[in-house]
């Protein structure tokens, strides 16, 4: 099992930063690494989602359901190969109006002991890059708001 977390503050508010951690299907214009994501379905606070990642030359496609807690926390779980276990969490807190302390989180487990020592060091760095990538975003977010 592996454990990662990682806190950023942003320059905007919750709701905004809600949004933009949200819309997974569009992860693919910005996050590292991230080939194809699609929603499968809707529920009032519940997504079903397709997903396509890669890292170096492994890509690997598998289904996540994300629960919405809006403006709080999205919690992200798999079961689908190449996991035995997948839970990430965004942890979305209100500093004041305008910022927000953001928290990552994710533990997993992959579907095998030999898969595990492969690829979690990579792992570790994709999800790095990945809340890099939401950071990225998020400051030319708001950069554009205070143009």
């Amino acid at each position: 099992m592996a454990d990662f977390q990682i806190t950023r503050v942003v320059g905007l508010p919750r709701d905004v930063v809600f949004a933009v951690v949200a819309d997974i299907e569009r992860y693919p214009a910005f996050v590292p690494g991230f080939a194809a994501a699609h929603v499968r379905s809707r529920g009032a606070n519940r997504l079903e989602v397709q997903q396509r990642v890669g890292i170096k030359s492994l890509t690997v496609s598998f289904r996540s359901i994300a629960e919405l807690d809006p403006p709080e926390r999205i919690v992200i779980r798999s079961r689908d190969w190449p996991f035995k276990q997948l839970h990430q969490e965004w942890r979305l807190e209100a500093l004041d109006d305008s910022v927000t302390r953001v928290t990552f989180s994710a533990l997993y487990t992959l579907a095998s002991k030999r898969l595990q020592r492969l690829v979690a060091a990579r792992i570790d760095r994709q999800l790095r890059r990945m809340v890099e990538a939401f950071e990225r975003r998020l400051e030319q977010m708001a950069g554009e708001a205070a143009s």
